[in-house]
């Protein structure tokens, strides 16, 4: 992920933000409020302005590379200037945010609680469904299983400590495999980081659901 911070004064009334060539998955914060998910199909949000400076936030998630046709190489992240109407945004500060390299220090740090903008697909709801969830869950022999988040929406999950993977709603893969190493006897820490629906479900099954099976068929020209 990276974030990237701007501080543009956007005038009053309602205006259209535009995120000219975001090759990934945005995530668009003003002044801590969220105002939406942009990609390359979506690329425009609706921002609404006072005259007065706001921050603007764009933490742009990467979905990695097409290793596959015309898209090989392509550059990925946010590459296209941001616009507020017709008035290109400037002045950016853009800041990595490594977390394949987070310890398990890093981590819990960032579950500590403390003031942070609603991850909010609805801003007007006021409520703050995204964010991070922690669980600990106490395994007597540890074994293989595979984790579900029903009613999440995406996001990743580390395993005392361990990024294991990332969750999506659309699938078509519903569970992440956990082998039995990553666990301990006794006590086990799950980290959830939402970034747009929590649910209130973590399940532990001992079976994969990795969607329908689908026969290949190579076919020559």
């Amino acid at each position: 992920m990276v974030l990237h911070t701007a501080h543009p004064r956007v005038p009053a009334g309602e205006h259209r933000l535009i995120l000219a060539d975001v090759r990934d998955r945005a995530l668009v914060f003003a002044d801590g409020t969220f105002l939406g998910v942009a990609d390359a199909d979506r690329p425009e949000l609706t921002v609404r302005g006072t005259g007065a400076v706001v921050r603007l936030e764009v933490v742009v998630e990467s979905l990695g590379r097409v290793n596959y046709g015309p898209g090989v190489g392509g550059h990925k992240g946010l590459l296209g200037p941001v616009l507020i109407d017709r008035r290109m945004v400037q002045g950016w500060d853009s800041t990595p945010i490594a977390l394949q390299e987070w310890t398990d220090a890093d981590l819990t740090r960032a579950t500590a609680p403390a003031p942070a903008p609603a991850l909010n697909p609805d801003p007007a709801s006021g409520s703050a469904p995204g964010g991070f969830a922690v669980a600990t869950l106490h395994v007597e022999t540890p074994a293989d299983t595979f984790l579900a988040l029903p009613g999440s929406g995406r996001g990743l999950v580390w395993v005392n400590g361990f990024l294991l993977g990332r969750h999506w709603d659309i699938g078509p893969q519903v569970t992440l495999y956990c082998p039995a190493p990553l666990l301990r006897t006794g006590e086990n820490t799950v980290t959830v980081l939402e970034l747009e629906r929590s649910g209130d479900i973590l399940e532990l099954r001992d079976h994969p659901e990795l969607g329908p099976a689908e026969e290949y068929v190579e076919e020559f020209a």
